[in-house]
């Protein structure tokens, strides 16, 4: 899965991080599609839910956030620390619901399970990702807020 961000980002970032963030936002653009798509009865029920209108909301949700980390490939620095706060707060989320049905819901269906793994996981690394590109590039918007231009 990694290989796609790869292939789908530009060359030249030492860290890794619009490649992991381009990667992210094209799978968040394809959940989101299936969310909104005539797949979402099928989608709903992977994950132990029901379709609802609310299904609708998530779809348009993921694809928003996918923009900006597909964006990262063209928006490097201006764009790769909204992405990355935008992933941590989405996927954060998304765990702490997909344990909250789990333990308290004995919701075991795969797609809720196996969803806390990478919405742990993700963010995290994209944090990491992001503070070693941010500290290795020669203090270009190095952990500094932005200027805004004119």
């Amino acid at each position: 899965m990694f290989a796609i961000g790869s292939v789908v980002a530009k060359a030249g970032n030492p860290s890794g991080s619009d490649n992991f963030l381009a990667f992210g936002g094209v799978w968040e653009i394809i959940g989101g599609i299936g969310h909104i798509s005539g797949q979402s009865g099928e989608v709903a029920k992977s994950i132990g839910y029901r379709p609802s209108m609310f299904q609708w909301e998530v779809g348009w949700a993921d694809i928003g956030l996918g923009v900006p980390g597909l964006g990262c490939i063209w928006k490097r620095d201006a764009w790769m620390t909204a992405a990355v706060v935008m992933l941590a707060i989405s996927f954060g989320g998304d765990a702490i619901g997909h344990i909250i049905q789990w333990t308290k819901h004995s919701n075991t269906e795969p797609d809720n399970v196996w969803a806390i793994p990478s919405d742990l996981v993700g963010p995290l690394l994209a944090v990491l990702l992001l503070i070693r590109y941010r500290r290795t590039s020669n203090g270009r918007d190095a952990l500094r807020p932005a200027q805004s231009v004119a």
